[in-house]
C-alpha cells in the first residue's frame, strides 16, 4: 500500500522563481527560464555550492534503509535540482533516477551520479514510465498547477511501490 509522507519545512523557503499571475495562468515558462539561467551559472546562486544532502534526505534514507530487506532499492527523485540529495541517496546504496525539468540541472547531476543511477530531463507531470520502490520530492509541488499535480499523483499511484516522500514549504 502506497503511503505519502508530507514534511513541513522548519524554515520558510524563499521562492526566487515565483511570479504571481493574478489571472491564474501558468508560471512554468518563467520558472523554466529562471532555472535554466540558474543552473548554467548565469544567475549567482548555490547551484554548484550546496553539496551536503538536505536534512530531510538524510531522514528519508535512514528510513528507507531500515525498511528495505532487498538489495537494489530504487528511488525516483522529482525535481532533483543540483543533485545533492540524489548523490547522497546513491552513496547510501540506493539506485536513483534523478529527474528535473531543467536540462542544465540534469547536466550537472549526470556527471555526479554513479553508473548504476541515471539523471533524466523530465517535468514532474511527465515522468519516465518505470516502477520504483520509493519517490522523493522537495519543494516541487508548489511550482505546479493543479493539473500538473494531478498527473504527478496519478503517476505515483501507478509506479511507486512503497512511499512517496514529500517536503514542502509552509508558504505555498
Amino acid at each position: 500500500m502506497l503511503r505519502t509522507y508530507l514534511a513541513r519545512c522548519w524554515q520558510p523557503f524563499t521562492q526566487l522563481a515565483t511570479v504571481v499571475n493574478m489571472d491564474k495562468t501558468s508560471v512554468v515558462p518563467t520558472q523554466a527560464k529562471f532555472w535554466a539561467k540558474y543552473y548554467s551559472g548565469s544567475i549567482q546562486g548555490d547551484a554548484n555550492l550546496v553539496t551536503r544532502p538536505s536534512p530531510y534526505a538524510e531522514l528519508v534514507a535512514e528510513e528507507i534503509l531500515a525498511r528495505s530487506t532487498e538489495a537494489n532499492v530504487t528511488l525516483l527523485e522529482i525535481g532533483c535540482g543540483n543533485g545533492r540529495d540524489a548523490v547522497f541517496f546513491a552513496s547510501q546504496g540506493i539506485k536513483v533516477v534523478a529527474t528535473d525539468a531543467c536540462p542544465a540541472a540534469i547536466a550537472i547531476v549526470t556527471d555526479m551520479l554513479p553508473r548504476n543511477c541515471e539523471a533524466v530531463v523530465a517535468p514532474a507531470s511527465s515522468l519516465p514510465v518505470a516502477e520504483v520502490d520509493y519517490a522523493f520530492a522537495r519543494f516541487v509541488l508548489h511550482s505546479m498547477d493543479e493539473d500538473e499535480q494531478a498527473k504527478l499523483f496519478e503517476w505515483v499511484k501507478l509506479h511507486v511501490q512503497n512511499i512517496f516522500y514529500v517536503e514542502r514549504s509552509e508558504e505555498h
